[in-house]
């Protein structure tokens, strides 16, 4: 995947995997006790990098690739709950508009 958060000074562990249909996962853990904070999201463990059609393109964020939060009390997409992530063209924050199926 390209771009994204997975150049950032916070990963600690990453795993990837390939899905049948040629979805692309990335499973990036940032702190394995999930005990830190995004905004106002607690107990954080890491986010799942997701790539919905894989190697093909165009592999821009918010159109092709999005962004999961996974915390010790469950998931949340980014962009959500105040993350400080926002979709704007290039951002990391459009998983929550395209669950709710908002335009952007």
């Amino acid at each position: 995947m390209e771009g994204g958060l997975q150049n950032s000074s916070l990963i600690t562990t990453t795993s990837r995997a390939i899905l049948s249909n040629g979805s692309l996962l990335a499973f990036i853990i940032s702190n394995p006790a999930c005990n830190s904070a995004v905004g106002s999201i607690n107990n954080t463990c890491g986010w799942v990098d997701v790539d919905v059609n894989g190697f093909r393109g165009p592999n821009i964020i918010g159109r092709d690739i999005f962004f999961i939060w996974f915390t010790g009390d469950g998931i949340l997409p980014f962009g959500s709950y105040s993350d400080n992530m926002e979709c704007i063209s290039g951002g990391n924050g459009c998983a929550t508009k395209v669950l709710l199926n908002q335009n952007y």
